[in-house]
């Protein structure tokens, strides 16, 4: 029931697994409009957030009182205030315009290098609401910011495309009480300036509980560069030193996973944590579903790998980085690479596509986008076929791993290359070319894959309404004045 989803939400998969769900989902709203608002700086996009979370509260008051319910009132098109709201800083949105002189060069960036708000509002009498509130010099930012906001809409959705340029990212991700926000924002650029990291911060307005009060999800993402262990190192340590400081002000991890679990206890209070180890002893007195994180990390060797992150001995590094902290920085300012405005992207032909095949194994988020996109995964229902395993194949060839079988090399072979992957690809990577790199590279080493591509061909062959419904060839044709279907989706 509604307590088993409470515990398999938010807890790593600990008290089981879902396995079948049903989403109840809403009429596509007939009205969608998003604006955008610059401001001078971080506080004061957040003063008028704030204003615009309390007329929005005044407003659902009033149509509470005359409507009844919230989504009667949505329907009739009164509205009460936006439907998301999110905040970018400034490094943030110009680390969209760098993407895009990337992807377009020959177009000036369009986005403004400010502070910003992003409003996305489904009701047209919210819309208009808010409107009204503005200043006509507001009004002027949203008319003259419209295709920003609209691009900046569209593209929510792929947070990680920042990596292209990165080629990594570390990031924190802290939720807070709105009123603590400020003083976050503060201590980030107070860490950040010091290390001479330039982190790229996006915001997500919410309520929080049964309570509504407001909240704030802070996403702070700093690039890296994976290949420079030491600088890679000291990266994840700002990163836990940032989180640390949005505890300290009065916010709690967004997740645990396995890099948070030192901040369990502060992530979940004395209470729910003995609730949750109670039932996850009566539930799995055995400790088999996804064991060894959560509520403590079991390492190999004995342990040892995981010994940095044991509270005890993370929280007494934690303290002794905070401490030489000074140090710390000026280590990291020493030791950062150049920073990018692009990636000029390695011709296959150079040094055999090694470059190539690592540059673009380092950009990959593991996002999991070309998965259902990809045919040949849809056939043999083998991850190995896929993008992010190929990438990934490729890295371990190139650094010379001696474990890889045949098999798992000649299973990369099965390609259709119709290039879906890398149309859905939110990093843009280049992927038929580094599996053209990636393929030659198998073959001198493991020989040619004829048997592996023969089946793969005959499975092709047998199963083509898959590639149909892949491509969505089968779908039937589409007319304008029909209405979309509602109602609930299994």
């Amino acid at each position: 029931g509604t307590r088993a989803l409470a515990e398999c939400l938010g807890t790593e998969g600990q008290f089981g697994l879902i396995t079948e769900i049903t989403l109840r989902v809403r009429r596509q709203a007939e009205f969608s409009r998003a604006c955008l608002l610059t401001f001078a700086g971080l506080d004061a996009a957040l003063e008028f957030a704030a204003g615009m979370v309390d007329a929005t509260v005044a407003g659902e008051g009033r149509e509470g009182g005359r409507k009844g319910a919230g989504d009667k009132s949505r329907e009739s098109g009164a509205g009460v205030g936006p439907a998301h709201g999110l905040l970018l800083n400034r490094a943030r949105m110009r680390a969209e315009n760098t993407l895009q002189r990337d992807r377009l060069p020959q177009l000036d960036p369009f986005l403004p290098e400010q502070d910003a708000l992003l409003l996305h509002f489904d009701n047209a009498g919210a819309w208009r609401s808010f409107r009204e509130r503005l200043t006509d010099q507001q009004r002027e930012q949203v008319r003259a910011h419209a295709t920003a906001a609209a691009f900046l809409w569209a593209e929510r959705y792929f947070p990680l495309k920042k990596q292209r340029i990165g080629p990594g990212l570390v990031g924190a991700e802290v939720l807070l009480p709105a009123g603590a926000t400020a003083d976050y924002l503060r201590s980030i650029g107070t860490i950040t300036h010091r290390t001479g990291a330039t982190p790229a911060i996006e915001i997500v307005l919410a309520k929080g509980g049964g309570s509504g009060a407001a909240q704030h999800v802070v996403m702070t993402a700093i690039t890296c560069d994976p290949a420079r262990r030491v600088h890679y190192l000291l990266r994840l340590l700002l990163v836990q030193l940032l989180t640390q400081a949005g505890i300290d002000a009065g916010g709690r991890p967004y997740g645990i996973g396995i890099w948070n679990t030192p901040f369990f206890r502060a992530a979940f209070s004395a209470e729910r944590r003995r609730d949750l180890r109670q039932r996850k002893s009566a539930l799995d007195p055995h400790g088999l579903v996804n064991p060894g994180k959560f509520f403590g990390l079991q390492g190999r060797f004995f342990g040892l790998s995981a010994l940095p992150l044991r509270p005890a001995v993370f929280h007494a590094l934690l303290m002794t980085a905070r401490r030489l902290l000074p140090l710390l920085a000026w280590a990291m300012r020493r030791l950062e690479p150049p920073r990018l405005q692009g990636w000029e992207v390695p011709p296959r032909e150079r040094r055999e596509g090694r470059d190539l095949l690592l540059e673009t194994a380092a950009r990959c988020t593991s996002c999991g986008a070309c998965l259902p996109t990809c045919p040949a995964y849809r056939l043999t229902g083998d991850e190995l076929v896929t993008g992010r395993a190929k990438l990934r194949l490729a890295a371990a060839l190139v650094a010379g791993d001696t474990t890889v079988s045949q098999a798992e090399a000649h299973a990369a072979m099965q390609c259709i290359r119709c290039g879906l992957c890398e149309e859905v690809c939110q990093t843009r990577l280049p992927l038929r070319e580094a599996y053209l790199a990636l393929e030659t590279r198998i073959e001198q080493r493991f020989g040619p894959a004829g048997a592996t591509v023969e089946r793969f061909i005959q499975r092709v062959d047998a199963e083509r309404s898959t590639l149909l419904h892949t491509y969505g060839l089968d779908l039937a044709a589409w007319e304008p004045a029909q209405e979309p279907q509602g109602g609930e989706s299994r």
